[in-house]
């Protein structure tokens, strides 16, 4: 759903790689990015807690993208609006914010990976021993071909025996094509529909 995963039976959402505030560390260095870039993925974020009644959401590292900036605030503002709902993150290469900052915040930060029942999150991939690994990082896509040799690449799920690597939620981070992957099965994001792709 979306580029979101919602496990049911934790009543959780998990996301990776939202990267909120690299609009503004983009416009510090002088270049003209729209502030309100990252408007529609609060706005989904918000629409899929409230249409599956999240108790928590984990963010699989990258929520926010490297240095403090005051974009952090409208991050606060929006964790305060769902009072009734643990955030958590995972930590990522870019969560580099001073720790007052995090523990200041309405986030359970971690910074190692995490086992959630039979699940273990991180935010990088790692070998999860009878374990299946979900994780972010790779900012995994696909590129889908037509017949007149037209293609769109998409963000896409990527599934393996032993681990999931989510898309990269945020709007503003571009993908990376999954060819060296290996077996499995990507499951494309287009629109709000999921379209499966045997890699076998």
């Amino acid at each position: 759903m979306e580029k979101a995963l919602w496990q049911e039976d934790l009543s959780t959402l998990l996301i990776a790689d939202t990267h909120f505030g690299k609009a503004r560390h983009f416009r510090k260095g002088g270049i003209p990015i729209p502030e309100n870039i990252h408007e529609s993925d609060f706005a989904l974020i918000a629409e899929l807690i409230r249409t599956k009644k999240a108790r928590k959401v984990v963010f699989l590292g990258d929520l926010f993208h490297s240095d403090w900036n005051t974009h952090w605030g409208v991050l606060e503002m929006f964790m305060k609006e769902f009072s009734q709902v643990g955030f958590e993150l995972v930590k990522g290469n870019h969560d580099i914010l001073r720790e007052e900052i995090y523990s200041q915040s309405q986030l359970t930060v971690h910074h190692h990976p995490i086992q959630i029942g039979s699940f273990l999150l991180s935010h990088e991939p790692v070998n999860a021993v009878g374990l299946t690994n979900i994780c972010g990082h790779l900012h995994p896509g696909i590129r889908l071909s037509g017949k007149g040799k037209q293609s769109l690449r998409f963000p896409c799920f990527y599934e393996s025996e032993d681990r999931v690597v989510l898309p990269a939620f945020g709007r503003f981070t571009g993908t990376m094509e999954i060819n060296n992957y290996g077996e499995g099965m990507a499951y494309a994001v287009v629109s709000k529909n999921l379209i499966p792709i045997n890699l076998s």
